[in-house]
């Protein structure tokens, strides 16, 4: 499994996460295992969200379909705000 992280900005946190809880079947075609952790900001409407995900390729490949634009524009996501960092390092002590 590989973690990414991801950082967006949204019009409205409350409609962003209604939007948000109905994609599940889309998640799973990005290969999300089962849940993505997330938090809101309200000081400037941002979410930071984080999965474990088994083929980044296929992650990153279903985040350019018809279906994920369609996403971004009902949950409010400001598409130039999007930022994904994969995680590539541990530090086990």
């Amino acid at each position: 499994m590989t973690k990414i992280v991801a950082m967006i900005q949204v019009e409205d946190l409350d409609e962003w996460e209604k939007g948000f809880l109905t994609h599940g079947d889309l998640f799973r075609s990005q290969t999300i295992n089962g849940q993505y952790d997330y938090t809101m900001i309200e000081a400037d409407n941002r979410v930071v969200l984080c999965a474990d995900v088994r083929d980044v390729d296929t992650f990153f490949k279903a985040l350019e379909t018809p279906a994920a634009d369609a996403a971004k524009d009902l949950n409010g996501v400001f598409r130039e705000t999007i930022r994904f960092f994969v995680l590539e390092k541990q530090f086990k002590f």
